[in-house]
């Protein structure tokens, strides 16, 4: 089953969340003690029938994502990418709707049990929904493999590199993963590395982990092993959120049980990827590195074989300067140092990977480049971010709809092959 099958799946098998209703004006989710909605939008064609015996109102949402949520610093409440129309709504209550053109809805009820939508409503001439690949993300995906074509050798190692997809519903993740899946039959890397923030993690504990089971069901269909950090946002811990993961639940979500802090050392390659946890909701120095990380990335570092090169990943950036929202990273004098005197001996760290910024960077200040991603979400907006860094411009509906990198990593350099908003880079 594709990713965005699976999405359009799910969104009729959930259960409807109870004390809850749409407001008329905004489309946003309200407390009403005797209505249920449906939280996550369904996804409805032109023509498709709506049947219920129980009365509803509809609220219609098209596909577009909000123009906010691109071009400012903004989060919808309920982690909903598309775009309200009150317009194509009907407020007053109804029990057959014939859709009028492709979109999203929500379906209030007057009802206060908990059930599954399909329990309450029926779509009696459903079709069936999946992904056709745009065809500029084919000609990307050509052009891709072509470049990485004119430079890979045997002994290079290609990995696929994206970070910062806060996936929602109605988000254009699922193309992602369609695109992601599409290149690694084609290129087939090494292995598929996310910097983190998945998701928003803004809603409950049942709800994020759902999302963010989606988004790595998608990374995992590309069939090659996958690599994570940890983000800010993977700590369901946005905005004051009460259902904060803890850390065994973080490990055991995402990372299968393993540690944040690890080295992975690639089959047949000379290269070791070293992954660090950037944060802690619990610290009072939220960013940054905990004295135990510091003691495990010198052990790793220990432990690496000597021949070979290292690529350090990490959520957010390792350092003061390249960081927005607080310039004290909390101990990272101390990795800096750890680092610096691991590369002045060894020469071997090709580069410190991050992601956090939704931004492209190269930072020179240490003995090691320092590289910042751009979001995979698509979002352009230019303030609140450190000085140096470059943010592409994106549209959904073309080609900058995407971005993430395809790295392949010779001996001594290091490409990032952009796939999508941006541009190539060397370091």
């Amino acid at each position: 089953m594709k990713n965005g099958t699976r999405d359009f799946v799910s969104a009729l098998s959930q259960t409807v969340l109870k004390g809850k209703r749409v407001d008329e004006k905004t489309g946003y989710l309200v407390n009403e003690d005797n209505c249920s909605v449906n939280f996550e939008p369904v996804f409805v064609s032109k023509g498709e029938t709506v049947v219920s015996q129980i009365p509803f109102r509809l609220y219609f949402y098209h596909p577009e994502i909000q123009t906010d949520l691109i071009h400012t610093y903004a989060y919808d409440p309920d982690s909903n990418y598309t775009t309200y129309d009150p317009e194509l709504s009907v407020f007053t209550e109804i029990r057959e709707k014939t859709i009028e053109q492709d979109g999203y809805i929500r379906l209030v009820f007057e009802c206060k049990e908990e059930k599954a939508l399909t329990e309450l409503v029926q779509f009696p001439d459903r079709k069936e929904h999946t992904l056709v690949q745009k065809p500029y993300f084919a000609e990307e995906q050509k052009r891709m493999a072509e470049r990485l074509s004119t430079l890979r050798e045997d002994e290079d190692t290609c990995l696929l590199l994206l970070a910062d997809t806060h996936y929602g519903y109605g988000s254009v993740f699922p193309e992602s993963a369609e695109n992601l899946k599409k290149l690694s039959q084609e290129i087939h890397p090494e292995a598929l590395i996310h910097l983190g923030d998945l998701t928003d993690g803004a809603q409950s504990t049942k709800i994020s982990i759902e999302m963010t089971k989606r988004v790595l069901h998608g990374l995992q269909d590309c069939g090659v092993p996958v690599e994570l950090c940890i983000g800010n946002h993977d700590g369901n811990y946005f905005r004051g959120n009460k259902d904060v993961f803890s850390k065994k639940r973080r490990e055991d979500l995402y990372l299968n049980g393993r540690s944040e802090d690890r080295r992975v050392d690639i089959p047949g390659k000379d290269l070791s990827l070293l992954f660090l946890s950037t944060f802690d909701p619990t610290r009072k120095e939220r960013y940054g590195f905990s004295t135990q990380t510091i003691w495990n990335c010198l052990w790793l570092l220990k432990g690496k074989p000597r021949k070979n090169k290292l690529l350090v990943f990490s959520h957010v950036p390792p350092v003061g300067e390249m960081h927005y929202w607080d310039p004290h990273i909390h101990n990272s004098k101390w990795m800096m140092k750890l680092l610096n005197r691991h590369q002045r001996r060894y020469h071997d760290i090709l580069a410190y990977i991050h992601g956090h910024n939704h931004a492209d960077s190269i930072y020179r200040k240490q003995s090691f480049p320092i590289i910042g991603i751009a979001s995979n979400k698509p979002e352009d907006f230019l303030d609140r971010k450190p000085g140096g860094t470059t943010t592409p411009p994106r549209k959904q509906g073309d080609v900058t709809q995407e971005c993430f990198d395809v790295l392949l990593v010779k001996k001594e350099k290091v490409y990032f092959l952009r796939y999508g908003a941006g541009e190539d880079r060397a370091v």
